[in-house]
């Protein structure tokens, strides 16, 4: 520093610290301190409950995407030995033991053949419609 500011600077800071607070500022100050203090201290036991509550969360969530992954890869797999094991026999008509056709049988299915759409109005009693022969 320069000489000259050496006085300079001397006399500020006397007169800085020859300041002394308002007479009730320091017991405000005090108050403020002890105040920090509490609101520290609750803070401070708030942190742990939070992050117990939070890991507690995480583990719940955790345990029942768990679950659901195990369900679901069950069910997959039993889906999957159904379908290994599942057969379907085909009879054909009038093959070895199958009964006759009646003639009820026989004009449904020429119907089918013919005029599908016939069959839409036909009650489940009603004998067959009799359709035009091509």
């Amino acid at each position: 520093m320069k000489p000259e500011m050496d006085p300079l600077l001397d006399e500020v800071l006397a007169e800085y610290s020859a300041v002394e607070p308002a007479p009730g500022q320091v017991a405000a100050w005090m108050q403020a301190a002890r105040t920090a203090s509490r609101r520290d201290r609750v803070r401070r036991s708030l942190r742990p409950r939070a992050a117990w509550f939070a890991m507690a969360a995480a583990l719940l969530l955790a345990v029942a995407l768990t679950a659901a992954l195990l369900y679901r890869r069950a069910r997959v797999q039993q889906r999957l030995r159904l379908a290994q094991h599942e057969h379907t026999v085909l009879v054909p008509m009038g093959g070895a033991g199958a009964p006759p056709l009646s003639a009820r049988d026989k004009q449904l299915i020429q119907l089918m053949q013919t005029n599908p759409s016939a069959l839409a109005n036909q009650k489940p009693d009603a004998p067959p419609a009799k359709t035009p022969h091509r």
